[in-house]
């Protein structure tokens, strides 16, 4: 090529690009010096090497060009294809390189949260100065006034058209590469700015949502996440009672020393569509169920509580708690009409026995009132005091010891009843005075404060009428006469109290004078039998007596723990299920 006196570099690359070189130059000035600034504060040494690497490149490009410009180079349309891809190819390479090398830098302690957000800020600041460059490259105009697209009219309007440059092989691969690159940074910067998909984990949206179904959800007025970091937009609005909502698991504390793992593992489940699963584990090692998918019931300003399924509210200008309107449209419980596809259940809580036993034992609790309790127990006990029941010679069984105190998942044996009746028989006088104690320390408690400790005390006092039932037939007719009531005693126990309570009852939450925050949320499953939601902070749970208000109450292993979920946890609301 005969060489040419060289035009000013400006003139130069407005005929060859059409792009203002001023743009370039800020941008590999303030894209490089970034570079060398993540030399600085990254530990990692393959990222500072990358670091070093990308600042070379930047100065490697502005080298090739100002020699193209020395020798008055012309670029027809496949050599402007070629600048056009990849600059836009590098200049994408370099803010996912910063944005990444960012989050490893965080990670490793070398940021603290509000330098990393001021950091990122500034490479975020460092990208958006090629976005000129990029509109003018990718401009149809300019396109083809370079050779790439030729124009038409049609309808009349302007259209354009790809110009055929290459052909074979080769070339179609590479298109596809192409493509394949642009529709992923598509997916990502979608799914973190508008819409995703989600993979439902666990059974806690039956009847509506079952596992491995997969929500489309909207992501923009809830936290919409910037693309590959970890800053999000702090808004939450569109927010109503009954949304289905895409949420962080808040028991999964994000650590610093695993963000780079989240991050890889968040990335992959975007642009895979779900496919590719990210796992998560707690400190214990377990899997962990995260984002999660609930039903919003609770409101900021609002104080909930439930009682046998019935979800009831309170604000702070309500003099008394009420049942929630529509609530049991979406719940699926003891009382829901709600169909539900058996095939698809892992886990059937709500067979047609448990059924039918829930409902029978309902009805026993409402046919008594406190004072019909009250009432029933101390006639049994007076009867029994009175009765002629023969004294034993014997002792109590040195392999049995028995005492009034009794634990829900821990059946009554027959043994312990024989042990029972002979206490009676040896020592009437003491047995009597624990049975006392046992029967009626809740006298001397304060009246319910709410309709939670009212249930509560009711199935306890339940328990206690049974056990009196049973009880008192040990000891008139040996304890062969009672297997079937000690039977049914221990399924009341183990599934009424045990298995069902927590499921179906929580106390007033917030507790005391206090309501939801105005970034505070309260979220149920719909399938409240099997759901872990902010209820329970765990399946682990503790033991507690069934009633606050009884010192002799049943116990029980309890997962109650209710808790909110503040607004930073929202990721999106769940619009429809996908397939």
């Amino acid at each position: 090529m005969e060489k040419k006196d060289p035009a000013g570099f400006r003139t130069w690359f407005l005929a060859n690009f059409s792009v203002e070189p001023l743009f370039f130059r800020i941008w590999s000035a303030v894209a490089g010096a970034f570079s060398l600034f993540l030399v600085a504060i990254s530990p990692a040494i393959p990222v500072k090497i990358l670091s070093v690497l990308f600042a070379a490149g930047i100065v490697g490009i502005n080298a090739l060009l100002a020699r193209s410009h020395a020798r008055a180079d012309s670029y027809g349309p496949k050599q402007f294809a070629a600048v056009k891809k990849s600059a836009n190819y590098f200049a994408l390479a370099v803010f996912c390189f910063h944005s990444v090398a960012l989050i490893f830098s965080w990670s490793a302690g070398k940021l603290d949260d509000f330098s990393y957000y001021v950091v990122y800020a500034v490479a975020l600041a460092c990208s958006a100065t090629y976005l000129p460059v990029f509109l003018a490259l990718v401009n149809k105009r300019n396109q083809e006034k370079h050779g790439l697209l030729e124009s038409f009219q049609k309808g009349g309007r302007t259209r354009y058209r790809q110009v055929k440059l290459y052909s074979g092989p080769v070339p179609w691969v590479l298109s596809w590469v192409d493509a394949f690159v642009w529709a992923a940074t598509l997916v990502i910067f979608v799914n973190s700015l508008f819409f995703q998909l989600y993979q439902i984990p666990s059974e806690s949206m039956v009847p509506e949502l079952y596992v491995g179904t997969r929500v489309f959800t909207v992501k923009t007025l809830t936290n919409p996440e910037i693309p590959l970091s970890l800053v999000k937009f702090p808004w939450v609005t569109g927010m109503n009672r009954y949304n289905q909502v895409v949420l962080n698991n808040p028991r999964y504390e994000t650590k610093k020393e695993r963000a780079v793992q989240d991050f890889v593992g968040n990335f992959l489940y975007m642009l895979s569509f779900t496919l590719i699963k990210n796992d998560k584990f707690d400190d214990n090692g377990s899997q962990i169920a995260d984002p999660l998918i609930k039903r919003l019931i609770g409101l900021p300003g609002e104080k909930l509580m439930m009682v046998d399924d019935v979800v009831m509210v309170k604000t702070k200008d309500d003099a008394r708690f009420k049942p929630l309107q529509g609530d049991s449209a979406f719940a699926y419980n003891l009382k829901s009409s709600r169909a539900v596809d058996r095939r698809r259940i892992q886990s059937l809580i709500l067979t047609e026995d448990r059924v039918s036993k829930l409902k029978a034992w309902d009805e026993e609790k409402k046919a008594f009132t406190f004072s019909d309790a009250v009432a029933k127990l101390q006639a049994w006990r007076d009867g029994l005091a009175a009765g002629k029941i023969p004294a034993s010679s014997g002792s109590i069984p040195a392999t049995v010891k028995v005492k009034f105190h009794f634990d829900a998942r821990q059946a009554l044996t027959p043994a312990e009843l024989d042990a029972y009746a002979a206490w009676f028989r040896t020592d009437r006088k003491g047995f009597l005075a624990e049975l006392d104690a046992f029967l009626f320390s809740w006298k001397s408690s304060p009246a319910p404060g709410s309709a939670f400790e009212e249930n509560a005390l009711k199935v306890d006092l339940l328990f206690k009428l049974k056990l009196a039932d049973v009880l008192g037939k040990a000891l008139a007719s040996g304890t062969a006469a009672t297997e079937m009531d000690v039977g049914a005693l221990n399924d009341f126990a183990f599934n009424y109290v045990q298995n069902f309570f927590d499921s179906r009852n929580f106390a007033p939450f917030p507790a005391g004078d206090a309501y939801l925050a105005k970034d505070e949320y309260f979220f149920l499953g719909d399938n409240r039998y099997n759901s872990l939601d902010c209820r329970n902070w765990s399946s682990l749970g503790r033991r507690k007596p069934l009633s606050a208000l009884d010192p002799r109450s049943l116990e029980y292993i309890s997962i109650a723990e209710a808790f909110s979920v503040k607004a930073g946890y929202i990721r999106g609301l769940a619009l429809f299920a996908a397939f």
